[in-house]
């Protein structure tokens, strides 16, 4: 009977551990698949929210905080000027492509590791990106050479770039600090939906201040 108990409890040994390990491997795998959007490969929604939180939980109560400079961050969020009509004149495929290539262009652009990029909808030209440790003059310059690469990358697709570009609202997190750490209180996805509002609204008033000025 003792021989069979150790025998029992050396198989367990033997087998357990790797398949704890190869059960932690598909639940991290299939956090992944369900994080990202099929099409271009960047985080959806839910995954930019799950990354995000660590962010948002190190943001400091105030400004005097000494970590104050070092874990803020800026929200920007993107929507392809011309899609619609690139779309409809080109078709589906054209479309979906020129979503690729502002991906593409987003991961070139922004830094690995650092930022996160993410596709607003799943069926939509909308994207947002997170740009940690960065002021909102830096965040500029760097969609404006997102933008440039986009137009480049449709030009080498012989894509008719007429029309098409990329409008933008940013937001810094030290702008909402105090309404922020409220909010964080409570929840820290309702303090970066909060962000995500704000850079929202502003990317449709300079969508309409182009559709203005053309």
């Amino acid at each position: 009977m003792n021989s069979l108990c150790c025998a029992g409890a050396l198989l367990l040994l033997v087998f357990v551990p790797p398949l704890l390990l190869y059960c932690v491997y598909q639940r991290k795998r299939w956090r992944h698949v369900m994080d990202r959007d099929r099409m271009t490969g960047l985080l959806n929604e839910s995954g930019l929210m799950e990354q995000a939180r660590t962010l948002v939980a190190r943001l400091p109560q105030s400004s005097d905080d000494r970590r104050a400079d070092r874990t803020q961050f800026v929200v920007a969020y993107m929507d392809l000027d011309g899609f619609k009509k690139l779309n409809d004149t080109y078709g589906h495929d054209v479309g979906d492509k020129s979503l690729c290539i502002f991906a593409e262009s987003l991961s070139r652009e922004l830094r690995s590791g650092e930022d996160l990029i993410a596709r607003a909808h799943s069926a939509g030209d909308e994207f947002i990106a997170l740009l940690v440790n960065s002021s909102t003059e830096r965040a500029r310059a760097a969609l404006s050479r997102v933008e440039d690469d986009y137009l480049q990358g449709l030009d080498q697709q012989s894509i008719n770039r007429a029309g098409n570009g990329v409008s933008y609202g940013c937001v810094h997190s030290r702008e909402e600090m105090a309404t922020l750490s409220e909010l964080r209180a409570e929840s820290a996805e309702d303090a970066l939906k909060y962000l995500l509002r704000i850079a929202e609204e502003r990317m449709r008033h300079a969508k309409q201040e182009k559709g203005a000025a053309r």
